[in-house]
């Protein structure tokens, strides 16, 4: 038994339909029903009865584990509560972002300023891979993240801020172009390999990718590899090129060189519904004043 299968089992009794909770849960309908099945199996009752219209109603049972279940999630939202409001400082932020930022020309203003507000806060800064941000923010093991709003990190357990627009960019070798960087289009690219590295949303991005050169009239060849190490490293070499955003720390190699892209990631604030930090909603809305650099 988990916390996941008890909210989908109270999101249920809530809207008396598998649907209408699945939705509210940003799950899909089988998932939720086999998430409730494994408690029926676990807990060894059956909870709903299901009735031919479709329509869902409680056993016997399953009100009385409804009762507990409310009781639980009420009490353990209350204790988290006093917990928070008992911590004595100094109080510590975790705020993580994805390997591979250079966040260095705006992020250490507006946490100055956080610090400002709140001097005994202490202010920690972690770089995970960007498919695991949104387990360390359920898992509790940072407190909020900025990240790139994707499905990945849909969660009902998160919440999402957009914040900024971020430019994509095609990062090359400027050692090995034969034309000056001023001149460069897409065009340019004409039989060099398109460098991606290996995340959950592979397939979806390089559909992006190859959206990008539809326009130009061919699609590179793209070449996968197993981190953003390597990608980078290959195209310092002249060995191909690669799509990233005004963040990444290669735009600042003096090797490479980049050239704007009309698309645009979109950076969210997250951190999870049950923090309730005032750190937390002054840092977002410090991140979201329009002084982010282009």
């Amino acid at each position: 038994m988990n916390t996941n299968q008890i909210s989908c089992f109270l999101e249920t009794v809530k809207e008396n339909n598998f649907t209408k909770a699945a939705a509210n849960l940003y799950l899909s309908q089988p998932n939720l029903s086999r998430s409730i099945a494994a408690l029926e199996k676990e807990l060894d009752v059956k909870l709903f009865i299901r009735h031919p219209d479709k329509s869902i109603s409680l056993t016997q049972e399953g009100q009385l584990y409804y009762d507990c279940f409310r009781r639980y999630r009420n009490e353990l939202t209350e204790i988290h509560k006093k917990c928070q409001r008992s911590k004595n400082t100094p109080k510590t932020l975790r705020i993580g972002y994805a390997i591979g930022w250079n966040l260095s020309d705006y992020l250490p203003d507006k946490l100055a300023q956080l610090s400002e507000k709140y001097p005994e806060i202490n202010i920690e800064l972690e770089c995970h891979h960007i498919d695991k941000l949104a387990e360390k923010l359920e898992q509790h093991e940072i407190d909020a993240c900025l990240t790139i709003e994707n499905p990945s990190i849909q969660s009902p357990y998160i919440h999402l801020q957009t914040i900024y627009q971020l430019p994509k960019i095609i990062i090359y070798s400027n050692r090995h172009l034969k034309i000056s960087s001023d001149g460069v289009t897409l065009s340019d690219f004409y039989g060099k390999k398109l460098y991606l590295f290996q995340t959950s949303l592979v397939a979806a991005i390089q559909k992006e990718l190859q959206s990008f050169f539809a326009p130009y009239g061919f699609c590179p060849e793209i070449k996968i590899v197993p981190n953003q190490e390597t990608m980078v490293s290959a195209v310092e070499n002249g060995l191909g090129i690669a799509v990233m955003d005004l963040w990444s720390q290669p735009v600042h190699s003096k090797y490479i060189s980049w050239i704007p892209l009309p698309y645009t990631h979109t950076i969210a604030f997250a951190y999870t519904k049950d923090n309730s930090s005032p750190y937390i909603k002054d840092l977002c809305r410090l991140l979201k004043q329009n002084d982010l650099p282009n």
